[in-house]
């Protein structure tokens, strides 16, 4: 059941997200995120979930708070995928009203992939630096 709600969800939000949305863009987003908030109660952790759930919520009328935790949980879940991680990072950042200190991003111009970009962000965070 959680892969079909994935591919409905996936789906849905390719829509939206895709730089051209269609009018009525706020109910699809509302029906892929009844998908995932249900996909979650079956596996919490979920990294692709957490993920898509933070990109829709990036979009205008987005819930941040929820969307910061679904970012948040994304980043944890791909501790060994930099490339996913670095998504949920930019996902993160979009929702976050200041910089998150100590956050690098860089371009790697021979892997390029990110929101219908062309980019692949590279992202490391530094937790010795001073506020």
């Amino acid at each position: 059941i959680t892969s079909t709600l994935m591919q409905r969800a996936q789906a849905i939000s390719q829509r939206i997200l895709s730089g051209q949305p269609p009018q009525q863009w706020p109910q699809m987003r509302q029906l892929a995120q009844q998908d995932l908030t249900k996909l979650l109660t079956y596996d919490e952790t979920n990294g692709e979930a957490h993920l898509l759930t933070a990109k829709l919520q990036t979009l205008p009328q987005g819930n941040r708070e929820q969307g910061l935790k679904a970012a948040s949980a994304a980043i944890k879940s791909f501790a060994e995928d930099k490339e996913k991680q670095a998504e949920a990072f930019m996902a993160r950042s979009g929702l976050r009203e200041k910089p998150e200190r100590g956050e690098h991003c860089h371009l790697d111009n021979d892997h390029r992939d990110i929101g219908g970009r062309e980019a692949r962000v590279a992202l490391s965070v530094d937790d010795t630096r001073q506020p």
